[in-house]
């Protein structure tokens, strides 16, 4: 007290009420210190303080007027005993004055004064170094005021606003992994989630629900839109165009047979049954469309009937046919008649076996009914398939066609030394080679493309149009050929003479069998055995 009394009559020239022994001039009050403009209240720091003297000075008169309602300054003598802190601090909160720099000082309700900070830069001054105040900060009304009226200088007098941090802030989809010291939180190092995973807060990454993925920020799991195969797609597309070439070349070679049904090559090869294959050539073309469209209730139902129908339609005739051909030309019954190989009954044979095919797809769509379902390839993707597409139950509505299949080769390699003019027989042949071919090659891909519906869906689309390419090609191509650029070869005397030549073979053929059976002395004719079996053509028991 004495050091302050000091420095104010020293600074001031007015001596202050102390117990001291030293004399000094007259006494002054408060106001006449902070009044004086030699007393600088920022030089001692000691503005706060006084700001805080003020504000329980503004209290305890409130206090005062509160207890003595106007009988006199010392009337609170008299409740000094009932004055408590609670009471100080009700009126203090409520205080509301001028502060010592004509500031307006006031309290909220909880008793928390409005902050006022002074910015100070401790900057170099020459060799030593001082602080200087460079703005204050006030928060009154409501509103922030900031207020710098000197520019602030940093280390080695650099101006710019250095960082002040421990830990930089993590980027979008990084969570805080705290420093060993678990308790200092300002302090982390940043990881980034999982592309499966979302932020759940700063420091946790939880992994989204199935069928959805994280948003841009990985704030949150939005649902993922599913794909699906469409016309737009680039392996729908390709698919599209051998389609359309194949179906406008199969309504071709139709068109050629049906202006030529009359002809004799047409009737030859099975008639009615041509046009059975040929529709089993254009669906297997057509059904392409179905299957690479959008999966919905009727295109799954259609896919799961139609490509099993297709090659139902194409191998039905074919099996025919080559039972046909080995009726014919088999040695031990050549010439007789059978009705099995007439025209009518190989149409019904050929329905009958087609119609096989329907049970079997009814049982399945009975039993596990179609529809649409999501696969969930990855943590991104999610597509829209048919039930059944993800898993090998298709190829049950490919099991009985694949054992006409095996059927028709077995004839076709019986039937394989039939005559030239009847080399349809080693066409069939070719074409049912192939076909295991092309089965062997489809079934492995099917069955490793589990996870890739595009690539699944092709294989099949690839499967049904190189089927029907060989067909068209081997079965109807030397027909059309014939038919349009070698008319001499569609006429009854060519056949009679190449079915002649046939018997004769075969008459031979017996008739060194029964030599060898009965000896020398058999009494069977040569000429008239063949001239006998020459008599009936093939052609007229279509």
């Amino acid at each position: 007290m004495e050091h302050s009394a000091e420095y104010t009559n020293s600074t001031v020239g007015l001596n202050t009420p102390a117990k001291s022994s030293i004399v000094y001039s007259e006494l002054c009050g408060i106001e006449q210190l902070i009044n004086n403009g030699g007393l600088n209240m920022n030089h001692l720091r000691m503005d706060y303080l006084a700001n805080a003297i003020l504000a329980f000075a503004h209290a305890f008169k409130r206090l005062h007027v509160e207890l003595c309602e106007g009988q006199g300054q010392r009337c609170h003598v008299q409740f000094q005993n009932e004055i408590n802190g609670d009471m100080i601090l009700r009126h203090l909160s409520n205080a509301s004055f001028t502060g010592i720099h004509g500031e307006k000082i006031t309290f909220d309700v909880h008793g928390e004064p409005k902050p006022r900070y002074s910015l100070m830069n401790y900057v170099k001054d020459g060799d030593s170094y001082r602080w200087r105040e460079v703005g204050q900060f006030n928060f009154q009304e409501g509103e922030s005021q900031l207020d710098l009226h000197s520019e602030i200088v940093f280390k080695e007098h650099i101006r710019r606003l250095p960082k002040s941090e421990c830990s930089t802030s993590c980027l979008s989809g990084e969570v805080r992994i705290l420093t060993k010291d678990g308790d200092r939180r300002c302090c982390w190092s940043c990881a980034p989630c999982e592309v499966n995973e979302f932020m759940k807060d700063a420091y946790t990454c939880e992994k989204c629900d199935v069928g959805t993925k994280p948003n841009v920020t990985q704030s949150g799991c939005v649902a993922i839109e599913p794909i699906y195969l469409s016309y737009e797609n680039p392996w729908a597309i390709v698919n599209m165009i051998i389609a359309s070439c194949g179906i406008c070349a199969t309504l071709v070679v139709i068109g050629i047979f049906y202006l030529n049904k009359n002809t004799t090559i047409v009737k030859a090869s099975g008639g009615t049954l041509n046009f059975i294959l040929l529709f089993g050539v254009l669906l297997s073309y057509a059904v392409t469309f179905i299957l690479v469209a959008k999966p919905t209730g009727f295109t799954c139902a259609v896919s799961r009937l139609i490509p099993g129908l297709c090659y139902t339609f194409s191998y039905a005739p074919v099996f025919t046919k080559t039972h046909r051909i080995s009726k014919l030309f088999n040695k031990r019954s050549f010439g007789r008649h059978s009705k099995d190989i007439t025209e009518k009954w190989t149409v019904f044979l050929t329905c009958l076996l087609i119609f096989v095919q329907v049970p079997i797809v009814g049982i399945w769509l009975h039993f596990d009914p179609p529809g649409t379902t999501l696969q969930y390839n990855d943590y991104q993707t999610t597509v829209l398939i048919c039930k059944g597409a993800g898993d090998f139950s298709y190829l049950i509505g490919l099991a009985y066609p694949f054992v006409l299949i095996l059927f028709c080769t077995l004839y076709a390699i019986q039937s394989r030394n039939i005559p030239n003019v009847f080399s349809e027989s080693r066409y069939i042949a070719f074409t049912m080679y192939s076909t295991c071919v092309i089965w062997l090659a489809f079934i492995p891909v099917y069955m490793v493309t589990l996870s890739n519906i595009p690539l699944r869906v092709t294989s099949i689309c690839i499967t049904l149009g190189l089927d029907a390419s060989v067909t068209l090609g081997m079965l109807f191509g030397p027909k059309a050929y014939v038919i349009l650029f070698r008319q001499d070869h569609n006429q009854r005397d060519y056949f009679l003479q190449k079915t002649m030549e046939f018997s004769q073979k075969v008459t031979a053929h017996q008739m060194n069998s029964k030599l060898g059976k009965h000896g020398s002395h058999s009494s069977l004719s040569f000429d008239s055995v063949a001239q006998n079996k020459a008599s009936t053509p093939v052609h007229s028991r279509n």
